[in-house]
C-alpha cells in the first residue's frame, strides 16, 4: 500500500473560540480540554497554578481549518509506495550483512 506525505510550511491565526486545548498534567480538578478563549485566560507561567504550559493544541488541522486568517508558505504532496521502502530496507539489511562478511574480525 502507497502512503501519502503531505509536508507543509505556513501559520494560521486560530479562532479561539474554534480552538481546542488539551490538558497534559496529572491534576484531576481541572478542565482536560478547553476552549482557546480560556486557554488565552490562564497565565503563561506560574508555577502553584495551571498555566497556557500544562496545554497543548488539540488540533493542529482544526486549527488551520477555522482559522480566521492563514498563509501556506508551501505545500507538499508526495505519494511514497510501500513496496519500495521494502526493497530499501532489504538492501540496506544486504549491505550491512555484506561488510560484516566482508570484513571478518
Amino acid at each position: 500500500m502507497s502512503k501519502i506525505i503531505v509536508s507543509i510550511c505556513g501559520w494560521c491565526e486560530a479562532d479561539p473560540s474554534r480552538t481546542m486545548f488539551q490538558y497534559l498534567g496529572d491534576r484531576d480538578d481541572v478542565d482536560k480540554l478547553i476552549s482557546g478563549e480560556q486557554w488565552l485566560s490562564l497565565p503563561e507561567d506560574d508555577e502553584q497554578e495551571v498555566c497556557r504550559g500544562d496545554y497543548i493544541l488539540e488540533s493542529v488541522p482544526s486549527a488551520f481549518k477555522y482559522a480566521l486568517g492563514c498563509e501556506y508558505d508551501h505545500v507538499d504532496v508526495e505519494v511514497e509506495r510501500e513496496q519500495f521502502n521494502r526493497e530499501r530496507e532489504a538492501s540496506t539489511i544486504e549491505g550491512v550483512i555484506r561488510q560484516n562478511t566482508d570484513n571478518p574480525l
